[in-house]
């Protein structure tokens, strides 16, 4: 009884590891070539933050005596957000957001921009979704490329 209990163990133990890695590495190959894409790219952009975000002003530069967003304001954006391969996720107009609901990398970007302007962000998954599923069923790792214009802004 103990040798086929034993036997048994012997020959589960494969099939147990090999669920165990698949669940595990589900999303490695998608990380990996995200976090290849962010580095060979994330300096073809005008500015690169310290946490990380990328971005460049791309719109009319604004009256720099426009309103600028406070951290918990209400923003309305037009917003296309997009995978590295160009496949779109998000396109809103109009759209009326609170800028604590939004992804870090997004709450960065947004707070840099003055009414009017348009800008481009490109936002590893470190400030954007991070290693979960995020808004827009956007899968763990992944590198957001967004384009935003700041409508207006007004304090929540």
């Amino acid at each position: 009884m103990k040798k086929t209990l034993f036997f048994f163990a012997i020959l589960l133990l494969p099939f147990i590891t090999f669920i165990s890695c698949e669940k595990s590495d589900k999303y490695i190959d998608w990380k990996v070539i995200n976090d290849e894409w962010y580095e060979a790219n994330k300096n073809s952009l005008d500015v690169l933050t310290e946490s990380g975000l990328a971005y460049r002003r791309i719109g009319p530069e604004a009256n720099p005596a426009e309103r600028k967003p406070n951290p918990n304001d209400v923003v309305w954006l037009n917003i296309t957000g997009s995978y590295i391969d160009g496949i779109e996720f998000q396109k809103e107009t109009n759209e009326m957001k609170y800028i604590p609901n939004l992804n870090k990398g997004l709450q960065e970007g947004i707070l840099k921009m003055v009414e009017g302007e348009v800008y481009t962000f490109y936002i590893p998954y470190k400030i954007g979704y991070g290693t979960k599923t995020g808004d827009f069923n956007v899968p763990p790792y992944s590198t957001l490329k967004y384009t935003v214009k700041l409508i207006r802004s007004q304090a929540y």
